[in-house]
């Protein structure tokens, strides 16, 4: 595969899509595959409103123990309460970390000081498909 992706990679990446959504154990292939489309190291999909035993999903690139240090920690989340509080939560938004908290803020956080610069992360881009309901 070159540097940018064709047309042809976009196409088979919406056909798993597809797929997943009447097969969703396929959505962590589809993860991965929107991840190396993005040249993103790191990537999670999930429900917003349901944990995995309540029905929800939860898919992950992320390297082993990296899910379970978060969930200790995740009341210090500053994106996620920037976005609750901003109202953010709608279907079909899409937010970056500059939308949603300062640098110098992010820095200071457990998150970040814990998870995201061991990682090498210092941004990420996130969306709602759904929106903070499960209705669909």
């Amino acid at each position: 595969m070159t540097n940018a992706a064709s047309l042809a990679d976009y196409d088979d990446l919406v056909h798993r899509i597809y797929d997943a959504a009447l097969r969703p154990e396929r959505l962590q292939d589809v993860l991965e595959r929107l991840c190396e489309l993005l040249r993103a190291p790191f990537g999670n999909l999930f429900s917003w409103t349901r944990q995995p035993q309540q029905g929800g999903l939860f898919f992950t690139t992320f390297p082993d123990g990296v899910v379970e240090h978060y969930q200790r920690i995740q009341h210090d989340d500053l994106h996620m309460r920037s976005a609750a509080r901003k109202q953010l939560l709608f279907e079909g938004s899409v937010v970056t970390s500059d939308d949603l908290v300062e640098e110098g803020e992010l820095f200071e956080s457990a998150v970040y000081r814990q998870i995201w610069r061991p990682l090498g992360i210092r941004r990420m881009c996130g969306g709602s498909v759904f929106g903070a309901t499960d209705s669909h």
